[in-house]
């Protein structure tokens, strides 16, 4: 692809001690109309008085350096050049196509290789078969490509699978570093095996093969956060906020981003999958600090709080020479009712199915039975 060229035009110079603030509001407002939201400032230094009669002012200016600012409008950055998109309420919920992660469909989990199942028992060793899927006789050249290439590389191959350090484990299930796509030349690994098994999958018996170490993962690229990375870039609150619910070293680092843990534990606020994990007292801790710090009483938390107060308040008794309520101020009341299970924080949360990860339609009763008039006579065999 050939790279955009940027071609910078000069709207104004001048000196920033002396300059009047309209003329440079005006080439700010100018640059930014022109510039389609982007404006660099070139900052040059003061030029000292020339050390020689034979150098010149304009050669004494060219040798300066000059530093670059570079500012935008909106939801850009000037420094990447990334532009985001606006915040909608779709974008933060797995349940919209817009919001969830595109490889697990806001599942959280996919169908992938469960280590558990191909190594089931770790003190085995790679020459007395750890690698359970390579012990038939139809893949035994799996097995003594792995021991060849093992000993070419260092791996040992008589101590058990527990006692290999993280990166002979890892070299084991990526394949060797130096992997160039030729499978007699270098080691595989367990992940291109089963790709390779995915990809004859229109055989019957590897589909059984398959089916016996498949089971449910996190997502590799939500990390089982259920969400789009651009989901999970923004954040609520302040740091003091944020680490008086949370520790720092427990938040969540988005997959797909360039941040070491310190940048993450140095960020204000908490993204939407921290809160999501969070138990309910700290989230309402977290959410009053936020109304206190704004200073308006929001309706979420706000709300809940004041169906606990409903509940706990005893009931008015009315007086008699009152005069009832308009007609349409009843019906006002009673557009949201009170629970009556409703206690002391305990909200109507719909319960979460551990299979399907779905919230169950209410009521979870059967349906009722036709009557016995209406039952459809059994069919004798």
């Amino acid at each position: 692809a050939t790279r955009r060229k940027i071609l910078d035009v000069v709207a104004d110079r001048f000196r920033i001690a002396t300059v009047e603030k309209s003329r440079a509001l005006e080439a700010i407002e100018l640059a930014l109309k022109r510039g389609s939201g982007r404006l660099n400032v070139y900052v040059q230094k003061e030029p000292v008085a020339p050390a020689e009669q034979a150098q010149t002012a304009t050669e004494n200016i060219a040798n300066l350096e000059e530093s670059l600012w570079r500012f935008s409008t909106g939801l850009h950055c000037p420094q990447s050049d990334v532009r985001y998109a606006d915040p909608i309420a779709s974008l933060f919920s797995f349940n919209s196509a817009v919001g969830a992660c595109e490889a697990c469909r806001g599942f959280g989990r996919v169908v992938g290789v469960d280590y558990g199942l191909v190594i089931p028992n770790d003190k085995l060793t790679l020459r007395a078969g750890a690698i359970k899927p390579m012990q038939t006789p139809a893949w035994q050249e799996c097995q003594d490509d792995l021991m060849r290439h093992a000993e070419a590389a260092g791996i040992p191959r008589d101590t058990p699978w527990y006692k290999l350090t993280p990166e002979q484990q890892h070299w084991v299930y990526k394949g060797s570093p130096h992997w160039n796509g030729k499978w007699n030349q270098h080691w595989f690994g367990v992940d291109r095996f089963f790709e390779y098994l995915e990809s004859k999958a229109y055989k019957m018996h590897i589909r059984v093969l398959l089916s016996k170490y498949r089971s449910y993962t996190p997502c590799g690229t939500c990390g089982g956060a259920r969400l789009k990375t651009e989901s999970l870039l923004w954040r609520i609150g302040t740091k003091a906020q944020a680490d008086a619910v949370l520790a720092p070293s427990k938040r969540f680092l988005p997959k797909g981003v360039s941040w070491s843990r310190e940048q993450l534990e140095a960020l204000p606020g908490l993204c939407l999958h921290d809160m999501m994990l969070m138990p309910l007292d700290r989230l309402r801790a977290f959410f009053d600090s936020l109304q206190s710090g704004l200073g308006v009483a929001g309706l979420g938390v706000a709300g809940a709080a004041s169906w606990c107060e409903h509940k706990s308040a005893a009931p008015a008794t009315p007086s008699p020479a009152s005069s009832p309520a308009p007609v349409s101020a009843r019906k006002a009341q009673c557009k949201t009712p009170v629970p009556e299970t409703t206690r002391d924080w305990e909200l109507p949360v719909q319960p979460i199915c551990a299979r399907t990860m779905r919230s169950p339609p209410y009521p979870q009763t059967p349906p009722p039975r036709r009557p016995a008039a209406f039952q459809k006579p059994s069919r004798k065999p």
